[in-house]
């Protein structure tokens, strides 16, 4: 159960990634259209979550508590700021 809520607290960084970007006006796009408008992009950036998720759950007995949310958090917002692109970008 601790890895399925470590998995939406990295996928909630996702998705505040993408917020922070439209609130700063750097995309224009809704969630959809950024997650589909450069396929291989968001691939590498779920993938990686999923696995970096996956390796910290396996690095041993993981307690949740606000470290690893904010872990798995920072997980998810991280990659997906250096592998996914928004539909302005090329």
């Amino acid at each position: 159960m601790s890895f399925i809520i470590l998995l939406i607290s990295a996928y909630i960084g996702l998705f505040l990634h993408w917020s922070k970007k439209r609130l700063r006006k750097q995309t224009f796009c809704n969630f959809s259209n950024y997650l589909l408008t450069h396929k291989s992009a968001t691939a590498s950036s779920t993938i990686s979550i999923f696995a970096a998720i996956v390796a910290l759950y396996a690095s041993g007995d993981v307690e949740l508590s606000k470290q690893t949310l904010a872990i798995a958090f920072g997980i998810g917002y991280t990659l997906d700021s250096a592998l996914n692109k928004s539909p302005e970008e090329k």
